[in-house]
């Protein structure tokens, strides 16, 4: 009844995310080629090359440029989902029980556990499984159920031509494939599924290209503070008080610039606390923050009914306004009364 738990150290889930980044920016770098070779043989008589191929160039450095950052800003959300996921599954599997323990359908004995086989689904539309092996103490009949009662019933194998169940299975395993013979003790009819072996080869340029595209910590934290300007920026031009009327003339006239407030932690902390109480919203938690060098990332969770997207983001951003903090819009969840978001200051 050994299990193998699904949950890893995170060391695992980075590097297989590392490699996920590195199998999605080869492909899009040799569907972005293979655009520039397509646009370069249409090109049209008169139409200078050099030109084409500079511009295609360009495009295909910024495309790349900008799947390389956000798959970086992906990364510890994606790995604590994968987490979460397998937690989840060990959890399942550890904390499901039999629907009843059967008797047995020879001597009506009290039949035990041999066996918990788990069959975990990698897929959100498909619900976790657990088969229970039972075994008779007594006269060593076997039955097996899944975990909501239903009993697995084992079909005998028929052989295709005469319909007999006296059948002789053998697995055959080769270097390169794999075969499972079935052959009728009846008739002598033989069926073969035959799998042929994935050789993985060594995977040479790896590690070159782990370098290419895994942006590091400090890049990715760079990447975030001018993120975090960038934006600050759009809102200064965007507010109701900045004047976009410039004049020609002489004349000068000085813009009224909104002054930004910064506040540390504690000040946000007790900024948010007051607005949300005041709109009636309860068991207000802060976690998970995460320190870079010139900006922090900290979730917050909020519990109630009735929680609204739309009304959360406009009552936050209006307390957030011309201060050094934010709110990050595709970070709103809500689900079951609980509202998350992450807010980033700089």
């Amino acid at each position: 009844m050994s299990y193998t738990p699904c949950l890893k150290d995170r060391e695992y889930y980075e590097n297989r995310y590392d490699r996920m980044v590195v199998t999605h920016c080869r492909m899009t770098e040799r569907s972005l080629d293979n655009t520039i070779q397509k646009s370069l043989s249409e090109m049209k008589e008169g139409e200078d090359e050099k030109s084409i191929r500079a511009v295609d160039e360009c495009i295909r450095t910024l495309m790349l440029y900008f799947e390389k950052w956000q798959l970086a800003l992906d990364r510890d959300k994606t790995i604590k989902e994968w987490m979460e996921s397998d937690k989840e599954r060990d959890e399942f599997y550890e904390n499901t029980q039999p629907k009843r323990h059967p008797y047995c359908i020879k001597c009506n004995t009290e039949m035990r556990i041999i066996e918990k086989i788990p069959y975990l689904s990698y897929d959100k539309k498909e619900r976790h499984r657990i088969l229970f092996m039972f075994k008779c103490g007594i006269c060593d009949l076997k039955r097996a159920f899944y975990n909501d009662g239903e009993e697995f019933r084992h079909e005998k194998q028929k052989c295709e031509k005469c319909q007999s169940t006296d059948l002789k299975s053998e697995m055959i395993d080769q270097k390169k494939q794999t075969i499972y013979r079935d052959t009728c003790n009846s008739c002598g009819y033989v069926k073969e599924d035959i799998f042929e072996k994935t050789i993985e080869e060594e995977d040479l340029n790896y590690l070159s290209d782990r370098e290419k595209y895994v942006l590091s910590e400090k890049e990715t934290g760079d990447y975030r503070e001018a993120q975090v300007s960038l934006n600050q920026l759009h809102h200064l031009v965007t507010s109701p008080g900045w004047s976009k009327d410039w004049k020609s003339d002489d004349s000068t006239e000085e813009a009224a610039t909104p002054q930004i407030k910064k506040l540390d932690f504690p000040d946000l902390k007790e900024l948010i606390t007051k607005v949300l109480k005041k709109h009636k919203y309860k068991d207000i938690t802060f976690s998970n923050p995460v320190v870079f060098r010139r900006w922090v990332n900290v979730e917050l969770s909020i519990a109630g009914k009735g929680l609204e997207k739309k009304a959360f983001l406009e009552m936050i951003q209006e307390s957030l306004e011309n201060t050094n903090w934010k709110v990050d819009e595709k970070s709103i969840l809500v689900n079951l009364g609980i509202l998350q978001c992450k807010l980033e200051g700089s």
